[in-house]
């Protein structure tokens, strides 16, 4: 599985938060989650990477996001004797 981009134009009249017009975009991916990846420098504003999730969008502001694919897993299963 490889990264997800996605690019969003803002177009509210009112300005909003960062990670609640993802949250609102991406609906799949929790405001935790979204925030992770703005700190981490998966977020990119009009071409620049954001502060804080909090920033505040203006029209015509455009947002970039990368969300890299889900790391596999090590877990190995085992067999567990269950009565039932």
């Amino acid at each position: 599985m490889s990264n997800q981009q996605h690019r969003f134009l803002f177009e509210e009249k009112n300005p909003q938060r960062l990670d609640k017009f993802l949250v609102s975009q991406i609906p799949d991916l929790s405001r935790s989650r979204l925030k992770h990846l703005i700190e981490a420098g998966n977020v990119t504003v009009n071409g620049e990477i954001p502060h804080k999730a909090g920033l505040a969008l203006s029209p015509g502001m455009e947002v970039a996001i990368e969300i890299p694919a889900p790391e596999p897993s090590h877990l190995i299963p085992e067999a567990i004797p269950l009565q039932v």
